[in-house]
């Protein structure tokens, strides 16, 4: 029986980050690939955590333009 909990809890982990990478936006993160703003790598994390960018669609990209996470060496400019 433990072996079968072990499986599931295993499935539920590699489900969680299929559905998360379902969901990122393989566009905005190609442009974003390589980047780093502060020592941090710019990502969904960063975006979302770090720059405080709400999860929705159809954003004014010249507002989100002025955050100043997102200007500066190696971002926008």
């Amino acid at each position: 029986m433990r072996k079968f909990y072990m499986f599931s809890a295993a499935l539920l982990i590699i489900a969680a980050f299929s559905i998360a990478n379902l969901m990122a936006n393989p566009e905005i993160m190609k442009k974003h690939a390589g980047k780093s703003k502060d020592g941090k790598n710019v990502n969904c994390m960063y975006c979302h955590n770090t720059a405080k960018i709400e999860k929705k669609g159809g954003q004014n990209k010249q507002a989100l333009m002025k955050k100043p996470e997102c200007l500066g060496s190696g971002c926008h400019k």
